[in-house]
């Protein structure tokens, strides 16, 4: 759906959404776009504002009443359905009087108000749900980027399944077929295609090119070793293949695919057993990252000199999670060693030689593929969740100083949410989530949180912050 610009098609496109989606008009669940409710001005001649949307997709704000500052607004929104729901959001640094509504505790001037179905802040998780799930049980297969797609490949016993997944419309495309099954192989890119390595069953010496542009495959040589769950990494017109789990003669081969030549060049072997590790590339150096043999292990492989030098140990046993390489910084999702790791995240700095915990994953993921787009990072699927997407953000969005920025489109189920419906504050399903209700502040350029409450009548009661 596009994005509107204005309120003047508001519940227009809510509708059409929803009817899109869900083939049902009058019951909101959704909305897929972000918009400014209100601009208010910055030094406000009323207390208080209502702002109504109407059902034909108008809206009017019209003054409670004569004070001197903007403390208050009043939504009320009609639904397609027919019902209108109001709420009282204070903004202000005393406790309002009327214990009725949500009040964003702060002493900031308000200025705007926005509705927004995509608030995420750097370092934290999408809410989870927000993404469609993989049309088929995907774990144990690669994921690349190329530009804003990624490509899925495999990733289940027996499966050739390909799928381009698109993030900007959220949507899923199906791919012609791998020519064979692909399932603990390896995938890197080079320009507009992708190279497929390696796999299991009798697939452990394949390697085919992937053409973008015309969804075509050609096949290549045969890789020199039999490569199963092993690492390629693309750097320039080269691609390096490390280690295999197909047995132990195999755990410390690595080997250079030369795309302009079709030929393979064998390389000094890895200092240690590496298997169901992950190998990314920053700048012309490859970090090798854990395994099945020393799974907290690290190295960079320098690519000019064919030399690997050790780092710093990972902080947990990272065997079977996954990698991806931002800039000069590595981020390492899941393990499958332990329970206790299923949910891990790490950053390294390639430049420090250090990890910095990250908040952790929100389900279990192992044998699952994360790929970087634009200022997020994508992880797809995992034994435990075989279908499940989750998205990690690396910067945060941006609004107008000043603004109150409210979540629409997903209901917050639990604590506060409930009493709010209990309390009769709504009579129908509202397209805002205060629980992600933010304030958005000159002084730090960022989305702050800023305590918030929630008024069932009789007294407020802090729910965030």
């Amino acid at each position: 759906m596009a994005r509107t610009s204005n309120l003047s098609n508001f519940l227009t496109d809510v509708a059409s959404a929803i009817k899109e989606k869900k083939g049902d008009s009058t019951n909101i669940l959704a909305s897929n776009f972000d918009t400014e409710i209100l601009s208010l001005p910055s030094q406000g001649v009323y207390q208080s504002k209502q702002m109504t949307i109407n059902t034909n997709g108008n809206y009017e704000i019209i003054p409670d009443n004569g004070y001197d500052a903007i403390e208050i607004l009043r939504l009320n929104i009609d639904v397609p359905s027919g019902s209108t729901d109001s709420l009282n959001v204070f903004v202000q640094e005393n406790e309002p009087t009327i214990k009725k509504g949500i009040w964003l505790q702060t002493n900031k001037q308000l200025e705007h108000i926005y509705g927004d179905d995509d608030i995420f802040i750097a370092g934290e998780w999408k809410p989870d749900g927000r993404y469609k799930d993989i049309p088929y049980e995907f774990y144990n297969g690669p994921a690349v980027a190329i530009g804003t797609d990624i490509y899925l490949f495999g990733g289940s016993m027996s499966t050739r399944y390909a799928y381009k997944y698109n993030p900007l419309t959220d949507t899923y495309t199906r791919l012609t077929d791998i020519p064979y099954a692909f399932y603990d192989g390896s995938a890197t890119t080079v320009g507009t295609d992708i190279y497929l390595f390696g796999g299991s069953g009798y697939s452990y010496i394949y390697a085919y090119k992937y053409n973008t542009l015309t969804d075509t495959y050609a096949r290549l040589a045969n890789i020199p070793y039999n490569f199963i769950s092993g690492s390629a990494v693309a750097v320039g017109t080269d691609i390096y293949l490390f280690g295999s789990a197909y047995n132990s003669s195999y755990y410390t081969c690595a080997y250079k695919y030369n795309i302009l030549t079709d030929t393979y060049t064998q390389l000094t072997n890895i200092p240690y057993s590496f298997s169901y590790g992950s190998a990314v590339a920053v700048g012309i150096d490859v970090y090798l990252l854990g395994g099945s043999g020393n799974n907290t292990y690290a190295y960079k492989y320098n690519t000019l000199t064919d030399t690997y030098a050790r780092l710093a140990n990972i902080p947990y046993n990272f065997i079977s999670g996954s990698a991806v390489a931002v800039g000069t910084d590595v981020y390492l999702f899941g393990s499958v060693y332990n329970t206790s790791y299923y949910i891990y995240a790490y950053k390294y700095n390639t430049l420090t030689d250090t990890y910095t915990q990250l908040t952790n994953i929100p389900y279990s993921f192992y044998r699952g593929s994360a790929v970087a787009v634009g200022t997020d990072v994508y992880l797809f699927g995992s034994e435990a969740n075989k279908r499940k997407v989750q998205v990690y953000a690396l910067e945060s969005s941006t609004y107008a100083n000043n603004s109150v920025v409210i979540a629409q489109g997903r209901y917050y189920q639990t604590g506060y949410g409930i009493e709010l419906y209990n309390d009769d504050l709504f009579s129908s399903p509202m397209l805002y989530a205060f629980a992600d209700a933010w304030f958005y502040t000159t002084e730090d350029g960022i989305i702050t949180d800023i305590p918030t409450y929630y008024g069932n009548g009789t007294q407020w009661v802090k729910f965030k912050n």
